[in-house]
């Protein structure tokens, strides 16, 4: 842990898990959170026959996609081969 951080508990999923932020930061962390359990919640109603591994996948790359998005990088991904 580093100066300034501080410790805080966040539920990803079905799981807590210890995260160390900054004091400012919280809130964004919280938000985070959320957002990713509310996103999580919806698959595993909407996918009931996938584990959670399945459904944590989903989600994570649910995440990853809107990331790209908003950064607009898409174009600059290098291509992958089959």
């Amino acid at each position: 842990m580093n100066i300034g951080e501080f410790r805080i508990n966040l539920r990803l999923g079905d799981k807590a898990y210890p995260v160390f932020c900054k004091r400012e930061d919280e809130s964004i962390y919280r938000k985070a959170a959320t957002s990713f359990n509310n996103k999580y919640l919806k698959y595993r109603e909407l996918n009931q026959e996938l584990d959670e591994i399945d459904i944590l996948r989903m989600t994570g790359f649910h995440f990853a996609f809107l990331w790209l998005q908003l950064r607009g990088s898409t174009s600059s991904l290098p291509e992958q081969s089959s």
